[in-house]
């Protein structure tokens, strides 16, 4: 008769093989302790126009035309993180308030009575919208991941700031009279 040996498991097997595990990932930290260090987060910044997006405040100007427009009803301006995970975009914007503008956050709202306008002296159309100009932060994210490999990712978080009002500019391209979704008195599209 034939007799095949079967591997019995005991728990000190069990715990001898965690600890060597353990055991291994420790030594790796120990070569390389920087694994353990913190992510380091290199930011930039570019002014950048936010708008309310709950409440649109727009409107085409011709050459030689201008709005005036009267801010009393609180404008809220936030964050565009795109695909960014909520954790990172948060550590981007602390590094951001030490780096560039120490007003930087998630959101803010506008309150208060101010007058914006808007003058068109270029020679072409474009749709004015109110809002407020915020920052484009662009973070870089370096840490070492084990065994010592040097790790980078880019950010991009769109971000408001404690500030007044603004007009952004949107270019709009000509289509002829009539052919436009809303009638004969929209002359023009945005691009």
């Amino acid at each position: 008769m034939l007799r095949t040996a079967v591997p019995v498991l005991s728990a000190a097997t069990l715990l001898l093989t965690g600890a060597t595990s353990a055991r291994a990932d420790g030594q790796a930290r120990l070569q390389c302790p920087e694994v353990s260090n913190e992510p380091a987060y290199t930011v930039t910044g570019t002014p950048y126009f936010l708008q309310d997006n709950s409440r649109t405040v727009s409107t085409y100007l011709y050459p030689n035309q201008s709005i005036s427009w009267r801010g009393v009803r609180p404008l809220t301006f936030i964050w565009e993180i795109g695909d960014v995970p909520v954790e990172e975009a948060a550590a981007v914007l602390a590094a951001a308030r030490l780096k560039l503008d120490p007003t930087i956050s998630d959101s803010y709202t506008w309150i208060g009575d101010s007058t914006v306008t808007e003058n068109n002296t270029s020679s072409t159309a474009y749709v004015a919208r109110l809002g407020q100009m915020g920052w484009k932060i662009t973070a870089v994210k370096s840490w070492v991941a084990a065994p010592c490999t040097p790790r980078t990712t880019t950010f991009v978080v769109k971000a408001p700031h404690r500030a007044g009002l603004a007009v952004g500019r949107e270019p709009v391209c000509p289509e002829p009279i009539g052919t436009a979704p809303c009638g004969a008195a929209c002359t023009i599209r945005p691009c």
